[in-house]
């Protein structure tokens, strides 16, 4: 990693934490115990008097102890209820106090400029704040990968890249801060099976997942987008250590002042103990990533200023397989993006600047493939949010995009010949691709009932001799206080990433209609959806080097989810998908890969802070189609047999199951807390299959196969100060 940017990291690590800490001369000692509407005592509520001087959390039976000033005002925030603020009198000293908390599922903030709300109402999306994302029982603490049990998440390669409603990866987009973030997810081992988004959730506020029809105001996206914003502020200063199987992470909380904090991450990550503990894992040989970030935000009065900087070293080596070519492959990726924002508060509106700049550079080997590809991106927004009144709301804005890409070095002549001295191609590509858009969004809500939005995107860089215009309209409409339907219909477009082999940036296009119902009801939540997409595009559908087909997808889901709360510790949750998904090619219709007749997830949580928090998983779907090798030929030249293949995606793999067991116990500790956490995946240790490859001369195949059963484990630290 380069020292330059490493000294910065350090500088403000360092730095941060020089700053002195003062308490009041004259202090006086409060306890008593939080509780529930329910009188249940509360678990780990933050509590702090105004200034944040001081500083405790609840312990296991809902009791805390706190050193504050006379007249000083104690707040009590925990998430999922109404902040209370007690101001501490004569009368209080001495006294065991009783502080009840109400529920309110919208959580206060109080900071100073708000970022603007992306409309998001007249959308189908789901939310996910801090602890949902920490409790869910398949994320790993890992924002993309708590998607996967949303029956909207279609993802099905067990990574954290995530695929919406039958879209491939490529058509959605990840923000951070509403900044695009091309390749979210960082692969630390080569299965895929370990791979985790770029993004600490110690600094994520929540994130909005928007399963189709995106708003407008987000570009580079025709399948979903999926927004991530990033903590407005921090209750206390702490330092968190976290060691597990695989790695260690360090990551600090510090307050600046009352407006300013900065918050810095490491993250080390290896693979000795994880693969001696793993031995059946395949592919794996090893893996190692090194990544360190720093989160810096400063509220002030009218306005708010973010920056988000990150940088990775990673690589990893194992086995992979191509047709009838089994070897080792050997991946490297340098990253080093920098996002910054800028809000001010205006009489009516909020106006918004955000930059980026990502630089990166990977390494590849596999057989004769030996490449460098390199790739630079620069990105800048500026809209501004107006509220007419409290009805009416508009967003405009203009963004610019640029990316550059190369690569070179050497790739086999044919596909299908990766052996040892194998005809190569030495490839040196290079291009770059330019968007400058203009985008207007509003939303109207008539009356306490129906809401309606819109907007336009217009692209003012030509491609194929016309400027693309994507449009879309969407509305709400309240049947009762618990139920709603949503309707939305787009048209979008947006580039594929780039492919070096014909040094080209693809354009895709979609037209969508959704129809979501939303019922939400105390302790119970259910939804429905249907939708149809209809994609065009340049895929490759065979999966190999050179294969680039233009094709028209159909898309046709069915979507049901219920999420139940009962006996105060258990969690219910039932997800079922089904995907019609099929594409044209010169006027014939084959399946997609993940044409899937039904896609279940079931998950049951008990979470007793007392006691343990515990979920199984259960994750079920049909087997994917893939292409089959019908038949081959001998390459007299190249000395190798080459595939003849047959039909697109007529063969099917088996279905696919996996349960796991997720565990973890919160201890706490004064102002501390001792996180241990173990989880087992594929507890049933089912062969669920991945690939199929072949010999020499293709008559004789095997599978390879997802991750067997494996163990994982580790504790989290937290030390407040």
């Amino acid at each position: 990693m380069n020292n330059r940017y490493l000294s910065i990291i350090l500088y403000l690590l360092f730095s941060s934490i020089a700053f002195p800490f003062t308490l009041d001369a004259k202090e006086i000692k409060i306890e008593g115990e939080v509780i529930d509407e329910k009188k249940e005592s509360l678990i780990g509520v933050s509590i702090s008097n105004g200034n944040f001087k001081s500083y405790t959390i609840s312990d296991e039976n809902g009791n805390f102890s706190i050193m504050v000033a006379l007249k000083d005002t104690i707040v009590f925030s925990y998430i999922g209820y109404e902040k209370k603020h007690i101001i501490i009198t004569e009368d209080l000293v001495e006294k065991y106090i009783i502080v009840e908390l109400k529920p309110n599922a919208a959580f206060l903030n109080e900071v100073i400029v708000s970022a603007p709300e992306p409309m998001s109402s007249n959308f189908s999306t789901i939310k996910l704040d801090q602890m949902a994302i920490y409790l869910n029982p398949v994320a790993d603490g890992d924002a993309l990968k708590a998607i996967t049990l949303l029956p909207s998440s279609t993802t099905i390669d067990e990574s954290a890249s995530p695929s919406l409603r039958g879209s491939d990866a490529n058509r959605s987009v990840v923000l951070i801060n509403g900044v695009p973030i091309q390749n979210p997810v960082k692969y630390s081992e080569v299965n895929g099976t370990g791979s985790f988004s770029l993004f600490s959730t110690e600094i994520i506020k929540d994130e909005m997942v928007y399963a189709s029809n995106p708003p407008i105001i987000y570009g580079k996206a025709s399948g979903g987008a999926i927004g991530i914003e990033t903590v407005d502020e921090i209750k206390t200063n702490n330092f968190q250590l976290s060691t597990q199987l695989a790695g260690t992470s360090i990551f600090f909380n510090q307050k600046i002042s009352n407006r300013i904090f900065i918050q810095l991450l490491g993250n080390l990550q290896y693979s000795d103990l994880y693969t001696k503990l793993n031995s059946n894992v395949p592919l794996i040989d090893n893996f190692k990533t090194e990544d360190i970030g720093a989160n810096i935000v400063m509220n002030m009065k009218s306005h708010k200023v973010k920056t988000y900087i990150y940088a990775i070293d990673e690589g990893y080596t194992g086995t992979d397989n191509s047709y009838n070519f089994e070897g080792k492959t050997d991946y490297g990726n340098r990253r080093l993006f920098i996002v910054n924002n800028y809000k001010k508060l205006l009489k009516n509106g909020v106006i918004s600047i955000d930059n980026l700049i990502d630089l990166n550079k990977q390494t590849y080997k596999f057989g004769i493939i030996n490449y460098e590809s390199k790739y630079t991106q620069y990105y800048g927004n500026i809209n501004y949010r107006h509220s007419l009144n409290k009805n009416f709301s508009i967003i405009s804005g203009v963004n610019f995009d640029y990316t550059d890409n190369s690569l070179k070095g050497d790739v086999p002549l044919k596909y299908y010949s990766l052996r040892e001295n194998a005809s190569i191609y030495n490839m040196d590509t290079n291009n770059s691709l330019k968007n400058l858009e203009y985008y207007l969004y509003s939303k109207w809500d008539i009356n306490n009932k129906f809401s309606l939005s819109g907007g336009i995107r217009y692209n003012f860089i030509k491609r194929e001799n016309k400027n693309n215009i994507s449009t879309q309209i969407s509305s709400k409409y309240n049947l009762t206080n618990d139920q709603s339907l949503l309707l939305g219909i787009g048209k979008y477009y947006n580039y594929s990433l780039f492919d070096p082999f014909s040094a080209d940036y693809y354009l895709l296009k979609s037209s969508q209609f959704t129809l979501d119902y939303i019922f939400t009801k105390k302790d119970n939540y259910f939804s429905a959806a249907l939708y149809h997409k209809r994609e065009d595009g340049t895929e490759n559908i065979l999966n190999d080097l050179y294969s680039t087909t233009n094709t028209k997808n159909n898309i046709f889901g069915l979507e049901l989810f219920y999420e139940t709360y009962f006996s105060n510790y258990f969690k219910l949750s039932l997800g079922y998908t089904y995907i019609y998904n099929k594409f044209i090619i010169d006027d014939k219709e084959y399946k997609k890969s993940n044409h899937l007749p039904y896609l279940l997830k079931i998950s049951l949580n008990y979470n007793n802070y007392k006691v343990l928090n515990i979920a199984l998983t259960y994750i079920t779907r049909g087997g994917t189609y893939y292409t089959p090798i019908v038949d081959t030929k001998f390459d007299d030249k190249e000395d190798v047999y080459y595939p003849i293949r047959g039909s697109y995606n007529s063969d099917r793999y088996a279905n696919y199951n996996n349960l796991s067991l997720n565990i973890n116990k919160i201890f706490f500790v004064k102002k501390h807390t001792i996180t241990p956490f173990f989880s087992l995946n594929n507890l049933l240790n089912i062969k669920n299959q991945k690939q199929k490859v072949y010999e020499n001369d293709y008559t004789k195949s095997k599978f390879f196969y997802y991750s067997p059963i494996s163990v994982y484990f580790g504790v989290m630290l937290k030390f407040g100060y």
